[in-house]
């Protein structure tokens, strides 16, 4: 299965979310910043995903990406090879960001106890997350590439 149609809605999502994080970086809202950077990084993910099956209702789809990068060395004759690296980042990156996404809307019980959002999402990991949505923005743009897919 091929839907070029939802990568190209997945990635206008994924990088409306990522301005939404830039813009807010500025104002030190960095809740609205961990969030829209989790989303950005999950996006990018679903829009690699969704050129070869529906991606699984989950915010960490890291898995699914990886399996499909097998696809991807085969369908685009070894052009892939070029960007495993990156793909694999990618890859880790949504890992590390999925638990955000109940984090910073939820909060969360820590060693110091329940913690509200807002000091979860710190400057230092609103900023970590937003480098990490810029990166899977750049690789997933490279890749769908390799579809002939164009903005």
């Amino acid at each position: 299965m091929t839907n070029i149609e939802e990568v190209r809605r997945r990635i206008k999502e994924a990088e409306e979310c990522l301005r939404r994080a830039e813009r807010n970086i500025a104002l030190k809202d960095h809740v609205v910043v961990v969030q829209n950077s989790q989303l950005t990084i999950e996006l990018c993910a679903k829009s690699i995903i969704s050129y070869f099956e529906e991606p699984i209702w989950s915010h960490n789809p890291s898995d699914q990406l990886l399996k499909v990068i097998k696809r991807l060395k085969t369908k685009t004759t070894g052009k892939a090879d070029l960007f495993y690296k990156e793909i694999n980042e990618l890859a880790k990156y949504v890992k590390e960001a999925a638990p955000w996404h109940a984090w910073s809307t939820y909060s969360r019980e820590t060693e110091k106890g329940w913690q509200s959002t807002s000091e979860l999402c710190t400057e230092i990991i609103a900023k970590e997350l937003l480098f990490k949505a810029n990166k899977s923005y750049e690789i997933t743009k490279k890749v769908i590439s390799l579809f002939g897919i164009k903005d």
